[in-house]
């Protein structure tokens, strides 16, 4: 089976001079296989028009989704669901608030096998229910991360979440993304490859 990732949008986040969050919406991102379609994150309601455009280019629309994963229930990234009124909804057991919810549910609670090459892992830290998606494409691993890696910088800098509940916990996840990833999506920037978009002296760390 061949596995696809597009990123449909990249995510965005925009802060005051202290750094206070001023507005942010999510990464929405694409994964095909095997005749299945799956969006990670829905960014926020007034992202509609531009994921709906990105689909479009696809030869897609709303109702050729069959899965959204959210990777948490933060309002950010579950904006856009009700776009998505037939395909299957999955969130963590530890998420789900009613927001999150569109059309038919799915609660998880262990790493889980979406399709054969597309995986949810857990990675808890931002929120006690926090998931990634990984897919396997022919050039390398895709992870989705969600806000368990919110930025490029997170990573550069090698810190975690500025919202967490535990930053050793957020670590974790993090560097189980970073090992098994060749691209990464971020909840809010654009996909980089961890091998030639960072500087190189961090390659070191994780090798």
């Amino acid at each position: 089976m061949t596995v696809q990732v597009s990123v449909l949008k990249d995510g965005t986040i925009e802060r005051d001079p202290d750094g206070t969050i001023l507005d942010a919406s999510s990464s929405v991102t694409l994964v095909q296989a095997d005749g299945t379609n799956i969006i990670v994150d829905t960014g926020m309601p007034h992202d509609a028009t531009e994921i709906l455009e990105a689909l479009h280019r696809h030869g897609l629309d709303s109702e050729d989704i069959n899965i959204v994963v959210n990777t948490h229930c933060h309002h950010d990234h579950t904006g856009c669901n009700r776009l998505f009124g037939v395909a299957e909804v999955v969130v963590h057991i530890k998420e789900g608030a009613p927001r999150c919810i569109s059309g038919r549910s799915r609660r998880i609670e262990w790493d889980t096998e979406l399709l054969p090459g597309v995986q949810i892992l857990l990675t808890p830290g931002h929120t006690r229910g926090s998931i990634s998606v990984a897919a396997d494409t022919p050039e390398g691993t895709w992870v989705m991360a969600g806000d368990a890696l919110p930025t490029v910088d997170n990573y550069v800098g090698w810190v975690p979440p500025g919202i967490n509940y535990d930053e050793t916990v957020a670590m974790v996840s993090m560097k189980r993304i970073v090992d098994l990833a060749w691209m990464i999506v971020p909840g809010h920037g654009p996909a980089f490859d961890k091998e030639n978009d960072v500087p190189a002296t961090l390659k070191d760390l994780f090798h």
